[in-house]
């Protein structure tokens, strides 16, 4: 099944979230709010789904679990 996402190490994810920060400033919570809407209206599926299984992968690793995250 070569649909299924690729997992990445540690390392790896740490990568691609150093190399893929979007920087800005927002005057109060709700222009920040607005703004993450309006990031987030702009990926994809596919790049919804990537996100949130980096963030599952992470909330893993930082419970203090080690090995593989449960599979999806």
């Amino acid at each position: 099944m070569g649909d299924e996402p690729k997992m990445r190490s540690a390392a790896e994810r740490r990568e691609a979230r150093r190399t893929s920060l979007v920087w800005g400033k927002a005057s109060s919570f709700e222009e920040l709010e607005a703004k993450d809407l309006e990031f987030w209206s702009q990926r994809s599926l596919e790049e919804k789904f990537e996100a949130t299984m980096q963030l599952v992968q992470d909330s893993w690793y930082v419970q203090g679990n080690r090995g593989p995250p449960p599979p999806t």
